[in-house]
């Protein structure tokens, strides 16, 4: 999992592990990378996600405005790096995002959409979760949705 200008701790860190393992079992090998900053998309490890059998997820906060240039780049640059073996997959986190506007649900989906759009731009399959305060078994199944939809992409 390689993060996007966002800090994963605590609790939510906890959780996003807890969810991985929920998904690709106890025994799976989770390696969270440092994040990357801001505008630095070219510095992605080049190996990052090659290893065969690896899934490749990109981790955004849904607080940032998706960006076609930083956002997008990114996601490009991660697809360069699988060359062809596989496809990223992206988590946006909604935690600091509900936080924020809480009173406000219809910023939530309209957040959505914006960061779909994105992803459907890029090609990407995401899954929309707050990790400070996850439902495991809808992050769960939407994760196992994104995981088939992505391999169907493949064939």
């Amino acid at each position: 999992m390689v993060p996007y200008a966002v800090e994963v701790a605590g609790r939510a860190r906890t959780n996003l592990l807890s969810l991985m393992a929920r998904v690709y079992g106890a025994k799976a090998r989770v390696e969270l990378s440092d994040p990357v900053a801001w505008g630095a998309e070219e510095a992605i490890d080049p190996t990052v996600g090659s290893t065969e059998g690896t899934s490749l997820w990109a981790l955004f906060s849904l607080s940032a405005t998706p960006e076609r240039e930083n956002h997008g780049a990114f996601l490009g640059a991660l697809r360069a790096g699988l060359a062809g073996a596989s496809e990223p997959l992206a988590i946006l986190d909604e935690s600091a995002f509900r936080r924020r506007f809480a009173d406000t649900p219809e910023r939530l989906q309209e957040r959505r959409a914006a960061w779909q759009a994105l992803l459907d731009e890029s090609r990407v399959q995401g899954v929309f979760v707050d990790l400070e305060n996850p439902d495991f078994v809808a992050a769960e199944n939407a994760m196992n949705v994104a995981i088939e939809r992505n391999a169907h992409s493949r064939r």
